[in-house]
Parts: C-alpha cells; sequence; structure tokens
C-alpha cells in the first residue's frame, strides 16, 4: 500500500514539475513526465519558476477519506519524507469553511430553447454554453462555433460517469480545451473520467495543488494520455480568432490562503456578446480583477462559489453588469448555497439555479443571448434578451420546483460529494445568548479558526482553550459551526 502511495507521490512530483507560465498570444507547455509505476527513488525536479509553499491546512472530509495510511512506523517515516519532498514544489491547499445555511429564494423562470440549435460539435455559427446540473459542484460544457470545444470543470467525483454521458449525447468526441479551474474536489472530481474518455486538445490548471487522491487522478489521466498542462493565470490566451475569444482574468495573484481564490476566471467573447466563468472566485480574487484594469463586463455571469455570499462583492457585480446569471448548486444543500444576500444582489438580473431549473443553456449568435433550462420533466419555454424583455414560445410554464425552505441552525456536513457520507447528530451551537468571554472554544494544530465543539473542522485535532484566549492569539470564529464571538 505505500509503495503504491508512494509511487503516486512520485508521479505527482513530476506532473506538477511540469506545470509552466503562460502568456498572452503565446502559451508555453511544458510535458508530464512518464513514470513508471514501480519507480523507487526520487526524480531530480526542476522548475523555471518556483512554487510557493504553505503550512499544511486542516484537510476537508473528503480529503481525510481520501488519505492513504501507512502500515508501519518505518513506512510512515518513509511517507512523512516523500510528503516534504512533495510539499516544497506545490502550494498547499487550505480547508475551505463555508457559510452557515440561508433562506433561499428563487428568482429563476424555468425556460428552454429549441432542440434544433443543439448540433454536436457546433458546425453552425451558434455558440452554446451548458451549465451542467451536478449538483453541488460546477461543470460547464462549451461549443463554439468554430466547431470546437471546452469543459471548464468536471463536478464531483460521482459525477464523472454523468458529465462524460452528457458530452457524448453532443455527439462530441474531442474536447478541444479543458480548464480545472482549481483542485477541489466538487471541480476535478469528475475530471480523470473526462480526460480518459475523450480525445483532449489542451488542459490548463492554475499553479495550486492538493496531495488528494482526486488531485492525483486527474494528474495520472493527464499524464497517461502524454498531455500536456498550461499554466491558467492571469493575461492568458486561450483562444483569439475571428471575434471569438477566451481570455483569463484570474487569479491575479498566487499564494492565496484560500485555494478558493486560485481560481481560473475565464472570460469568453463572441461578436458582441460575452460569458464570465468564475469558478469559485472570492471576494480578494474579484477585487484583484477590478485592480488590475480586465474589461470585466458580460452578458452572462457564471456567478462565483455556488452564490456563497464570499462572492459577488458590490463593485464586482457593478462592474460585470450582467443580463443574466447562473448559479451551480445542489437542491437542499447544507450550505446554504445561494445565500439570500446574493440572491438580492441579482434583484433585476434574471438569474437561473441548476437546482431549480437543472441544466441552463445560453445559446448566442454572436449579437443576442437566449437562455433555456431542462429539468427531466420539466416542460420547455424559451426566452431572449434582445430588449430585456422575455418572450414565451410555449404553453404557460409549469409549477416551478419547490422554492428550499429556510435551513435549521448549523450542523456537520461533510465537504461536497456525491458519494455517500455518514448520517450523524450534530453538537448544538451554543446560542449567542449565553456568549462570554469565558465561553470554552476549540482550536486546531494548523488552523486559524476558533470552533465550537461538534464542528467538522476539528477531526483533525482538537484544542480547548477560551474565546478570550483564542481571540488574543488571532484566531477568528469559524463560519461553519459559528462560535461564540
Amino acid at each position: 500500500m505505500f509503495r503504491k502511495f508512494l509511487a503516486l507521490s512520485l508521479a505527482l512530483l513530476l506532473a506538477v514539475a511540469s506545470l509552466t507560465a503562460c502568456s498572452s498570444g503565446g502559451n508555453e507547455t511544458a510535458p508530464i513526465a512518464q513514470t513508471p509505476a514501480s519507480a523507487s527513488s526520487s526524480p531530480t525536479i526542476s522548475a523555471e519558476e518556483p512554487i510557493q509553499t504553505n503550512q499544511p491546512a486542516e484537510p476537508t472530509p473528503t480529503e481525510q477519506a481520501e488519505e492513504l495510511a501507512p502500515d508501519s512506523q518505518a513506512e510512515e517515516t518513509a511517507l512523512a519524507e516523500a510528503l516534504e519532498k512533495l510539499e516544497a514544489t506545490v502550494t498547499a491547499a487550505p480547508a475551505v469553511e463555508t457559510e452557515r445555511p440561508a433562506a433561499q429564494a428563487s428568482t429563476a423562470e424555468p425556460v428552454s430553447l429549441p432542440k434544433a440549435t443543439d448540433t454536436g460539435n457546433n458546425a453552425g455559427k451558434d455558440l452554446i454554453v451548458s451549465i451542467i446540473d451536478v449538483g453541488q459542484a460546477d461543470s460547464i460544457l462549451i461549443q463554439l462555433p468554430n466547431s470546437q470545444s471546452m469543459l471548464i470543470d468536471a463536478g464531483n467525483n460521482g459525477d464523472g460517469d454523468d458529465v462524460v454521458s452528457f458530452i457524448r449525447g453532443k455527439g462530441i468526441s474531442k474536447i478541444d480545451y479543458v480548464l480545472a479551474t482549481h483542485p477541489h474536489e466538487d471541480h476535478i472530481g469528475g475530471m480523470d473520467d473526462v480526460i480518459n474518455g475523450f480525445d483532449i486538445g489542451k488542459v490548463y490548471m492554475p499553479r495550486a495543488t492538493t496531495t488528494t487522491a482526486t488531485f492525483e487522478d486527474m494528474l495520472l489521466a493527464i499524464q497517461s494520455k502524454g498531455l500536456k498542462v498550461d499554466t491558467a493565470s492571469a493575461g492568458v490566451t486561450i483562444l483569439d480568432s475571428d471575434g471569438l475569444s477566451i481570455k483569463l482574468l484570474a487569479p491575479v495573484g498566487s499564494g492565496y490562503d484560500d485555494l478558493n481564490n486560485f481560481s481560473a476566471v475565464a472570460k469568453l467573447t463572441y461578436g458582441s456578446t460575452s460569458f464570465l466563468f468564475q469558478g469559485d472566485a472570492e471576494g480578494l480574487s474579484e477585487t484583484e480583477m477590478l485592480d488590475s484594469g480586465a474589461n470585466l463586463s458580460a452578458d452572462v455571469l457564471k456567478v462565483g462559489h455556488h452564490g456563497s455570499d464570499s462572492s459577488t462583492t458590490d463593485e464586482f457585480l457593478k462592474k460585470v453588469s450582467p443580463k443574466f446569471a447562473a448559479i451551480s448548486c445542489g437542491t437542499d444543500n447544507q450550505y446554504g448555497h445561494p445565500t439570500q444576500a446574493v440572491l438580492d444582489k441579482l434583484a433585476g438580473i434574471k438569474t437561473y439555479r441548476t437546482d431549480l431549473n437543472g441544466t441552463i443553456t445560453f445559446v448566442s449568435n454572436g449579437k443576442d443571448v437566449s437562455v433555456s433550462s431542462q429539468k427531466s420533466s420539466d416542460k420547455t419555454y424559451e426566452a431572449t434578451n434582445g430588449s430585456g424583455t422575455t418572450s414565451e414560445t410555449a404553453p404557460p410554464k409549469p409549477t416551478e420546483a419547490p422554492v428550499p425552505t429556510e435551513k435549521p441552525s448549523p450542523t456537520e456536513a461533510p465537504a461536497p460529494t456525491e458519494k455517500p457520507a455518514p448520517t450523524f447528530t450534530p453538537t448544538p451551537t451554543p446560542e449567542p445568548a449565553s456568549e462570554s468571554t469565558d465561553s470554552i472554544v476549540y482550536i486546531t494544530k494548523s488552523g486559524e479558526k476558533y470552533h465550537s465543539d461538534g464542528c467538522r473542522y476539528l477531526k483533525s485535532s482538537k484544542i480547548e482553550t477560551t474565546l478570550s484566549d483564542a481571540k488574543s492569539r488571532g484566531f477568528t470564529p469559524c463560519s461553519v459551526c459559528n462560535p461564540p464571538k
């Protein structure tokens, strides 16, 4: 078991070493080395530019489940040495704390386009963008008007087969551009299935990694196909030809504490229409994009971080000024996505959600954008932005999917994944009325947050302290378990 993990680690080392920076108009690529699974010695790693190293952060439950345990004390020591070499070349992935549940409200109207516009590899003149319904995850298929295709993310581990089936259902056999926005499981979980299942052109990834099996699976799939990896960062041009372009606006910086801010943000322009795909980029990344002076305006915004209030800042939304917004989120998800605060900001913008509308499809002819959505048994409708009005081309719309009810107080919850997870009863969160500076809270060995007893981030380590002590040492409250403040 150890040898298998060590071999995977070495393969990962080789893969990471192949990531090279790209520049606008001429993206340099580097091959991922083919490493035999039986390799028993560490290869020499050479990189053209250093990769920052952070202290390992608290793993998410999904990442904990993916860790491979050593079989003996000797193997544990050797494993630690291998991981130390790995951490010397990668940016560690911090655990991402999500918001407590919030009431949800729908601003979406289920609509649909005529099936005649869905033309496989799209040899016509329409641009087709499908926000695939993968629950609490992200996956976007883009059928370009030049007959090429692009995939942005591939959902959770359990979504791989569904994403592959969706793409094949469009008559696509080659994906010309693959963009893995950032290495979180709910964005790259199904990527190995996609890479193994199709002819792949180019692969783009930011310079950030994790040590999870999910990330290793994706890199091994890339390696097995003999593919190269292009670094995804602000200023990179993926495509620019005949009024059709795909350019990356983020990440602008590096060394982020939150892996979400490494998210590659892509702007797709066709004629006079444009789309902005935000991944999980949060407020910090949004501010950096604003400060960079990039042209952020877009007709369609794929809202950041599943509609979390960690994204969609007022100034950013004002600059994008979209006519349409799309949110990819799971029905009754434990995070309360999208939050009411974000929905309020989107008031006046035609907003569609995969939890309510299913897969959302936008079609551009280079001048106008039309939108449709399709749940498994829904009737379909059409809407066009044109003058900003909506015109139905079908009988009166069916009853919309029920609006999720208000969530209870925060509960323990696993990181988003389609895989079954054990059900357990959470420890009640202390009520604000009983808070005091002498309240007992808990911290971890490597985290920067303090927590209430029972928080899921205490699974790796749990150190009891007082609220006043935690605050005096610079710890801040966890946004998941809502401890005393």
